[in-house]
């Protein structure tokens, strides 16, 4: 199996790193939050908890969209993967020049590299129509001798 080729795999990749990376700059801008300004520290916690958990969702709902994509090899389900990678890379590229810190940083070149990754899969899906994806368009002419 070719992980090349493969949407659900990438975006289940992309779940992973993203929930977890997600999930780590939201607890150091909690710590940051709370050593800075006691006063802030629960509304930052709350905020940090919720935007952790709606992460998670969102990559989930991608991860399932990028299996629903390869496994019924559906064109409209690939172009929407393509909105939702869409998505994530520009969020993304937004948070990479807005970085407060290094671990942000990170997490953004991160979403970016991996939306953009599954964006060209599910463009090649797309492109297929329900057949088999090929690394190239072109077509392999085959001579028959006789």
């Amino acid at each position: 199996m070719k992980i090349r080729y493969q949407t659900g795999i990438v975006t289940l990749i992309q779940f992973i790193v993203g929930a977890t990376l997600g999930f780590a700059n939201d607890v150091v801008s909690s710590v940051v939050g709370c050593t800075g300004h006691g006063t802030d520290c629960v509304s930052n916690t709350l905020v940090s908890l919720v935007l952790i958990i709606l992460t998670a969702i969102w990559f989930a709902f991608v991860a399932a969209l990028g299996y629903a994509a390869q496994d019924r090899r559906n064109r409209r389900l690939a172009r929407f993967l393509i909105l939702a990678e869409c998505a994530i890379a520009i969020v993304a590229l937004f948070d990479a020049v807005h970085f407060p810190n290094i671990l942000s940083l990170i997490t953004s070149l991160a979403d970016l590299g991996l939306a953009l990754w599954a964006l060209l899969l599910a463009y090649r899906l797309s492109r297929a129509n329900g057949g088999r994806i090929t690394s190239s368009s072109r077509t392999r002419v085959r001579h028959h001798t006789l």
